[in-house]
């Protein structure tokens, strides 16, 4: 079999494995662990690194939680000029803005927004990437057998 062959197919077993681990303890484990819903709010972005992440806030029997949303994107661009900042960074979620948390009612600190797209748009995206690597790499290899 030809290398380049090899070589796509691994590339592309890669990329479906994350997809399937990440689709696997991401979401589909913590759709199975967070039945309970209550209401919360972003009440602040924080920045680390490059990164802007919400901070949301919700209660549960009495107790308050701050959790910083774990998975996010950096869509906008900033830049600084001196000691201004120019530019627009959209994080996906606006401060005050009202959201539903779903939430592991044996452990409160496992939690996530319920109708939040990213993690699973990172696992079809990853997914797919596979999918094209493991056919180019298919593709590699019946040309190689068939001398094409």
């Amino acid at each position: 079999m030809d290398v380049a062959a090899l070589v796509l197919a691994g590339v592309g077993a890669v990329f479906a494995l994350v997809a399937a681990g990440v689709n696997h303890f991401l979401v589909t484990r913590m759709e199975r662990l967070c039945t309970a819903v209550t209401d919360g709010s972003v009440v602040r972005i924080v920045r680390s690194s490059d990164m802007y992440y919400p901070v949301i806030r919700y209660e549960v029997a009495d107790r308050v939680y701050d959790r910083r949303k774990q998975v996010t994107v950096n869509k906008g661009t900033t830049f600084r000029v001196g000691a201004r900042t120019h530019g627009h960074v959209d994080v996906g979620y606006d401060v005050g803005e009202q959201v539903r948390v779903r939430y592991d009612p044996d452990r409160p600190t496992r939690w996530f927004i319920e109708g939040d797209t990213q993690t699973r748009t990172f696992v079809k995206i990853f997914g797919l990437v596979g999918a094209l690597f493991l056919s180019l790499g298919a593709l590699a290899g019946i040309a190689a057998l068939t001398g094409a």
